[in-house]
């Protein structure tokens, strides 16, 4: 049976963890550490970071009065919640199913804002109801969903606008570039590099020399052959390439696989590592203010 190596939290990564624990963006978090989000979780716990609060009996009992006449949103806003734990609370309490009385009046009005294309959420707000409400009642009608109307589109695009301005950038392609640059730069990496050649140098860098299967491995890719795996886009062809070109990366030389007695062709591969004499610096990336 194979054994599991846990990494041994490091004193820098606890004080990241507990500067960034109190945003509650645990997600962001394990991408930087290059950890688990489970992982996040639980070292959070256990340095007492997270603290579960109680539902109170007047929260409950607005949530049992309101549940199904407002927005998950709107109920979420009054007791100080988010609408995942509203949700919960509901099933828990058996709310999940109740809806408000329907009739003719509603009917009107649901089909009215579903030709100008608003999706079921922005019905349920106008309509002051559930979103599932809508869902349900718009099936049984059966009226299509607004996925893609041109009101979404609209309003992702207004949205998306906004985001952009707020960066202070002009594209989507510039924020996937700056991404990148940030990811890079975080880990202590040129910011030029892309997010997989990033990977490949942070695992050299945790685990030692490796092999290209291993580092596919270790990196998520799948393993094709030498020649078909790590294939990137740049010039040189390969992942590895491209950073032993800058220096980033050298060969180590080639050494027998186990297991392979003789001296054929195959018995042999080629084995990576950083070189000695390189730095890293990781600094947390950058956010438009």
């Amino acid at each position: 049976m194979k054994k599991t190596c846990r990494k041994n939290w490091t004193q820098r990564e606890v004080g990241y963890l507990r500067r960034r624990a109190p945003h509650g963006d645990y997600r962001n978090i394990a991408h930087h550490l290059g950890r688990t989000l489970c992982s996040v979780k639980c070292k959070a716990n256990k340095l007492g970071l997270v603290t579960k609060r109680q539902l109170t009996d007047e929260q409950k009992k607005y949530v049992r009065a309101n549940y199904g006449k407002k927005t998950a949103l709107q109920i979420a806003q009054h007791i100080g919640r988010t609408k995942h734990c509203v949700h919960q609370l509901a099933i828990r309490l058996g709310l999940s199913k109740r809806r408000p009385p329907l009739c003719r009046a509603f009917d009107r009005k649901l089909r009215r804002l579903h030709q100008q294309g608003l999706t079921d959420p922005a019905v349920a707000e106008k309509l002051g109801c559930e979103r599932h409400t809508v869902s349900d009642h718009r099936k049984k009608m059966g009226l299509p969903a607004n996925t893609f109307s041109q009101w979404r589109r609209r309003r992702v695009g207004k949205k998306t606008r906004e985001q952009l301005h707020k960066a202070g950038l002009t594209t989507l392609a510039a924020v996937r570039a700056k991404s990148f640059r940030d990811r890079a730069r975080a880990a202590g990496w040129p910011e030029d590099l892309r997010p997989r050649a990033v990977q490949i140098l942070n695992v050299l860098w945790d685990r030692g020399p490796m092999t290209r299967r291993e580092l596919a491995e270790a990196i998520g890719m799948p393993w094709k052959g030498s020649r078909k795996s790590l294939v990137s886009n740049d010039a040189e062809g390969s992942y590895l390439a491209h950073l032993i070109k800058r220096g980033l990366v050298v060969n180590l030389g080639r050494v027998r696989k186990a297991g392979e007695a003789g001296g054929g062709r195959g018995s042999s591969t080629c084995v990576y590592s950083l070189p000695l004499w390189i730095e890293r610096n990781p600094k947390e990336p950058e956010h438009a203010a």
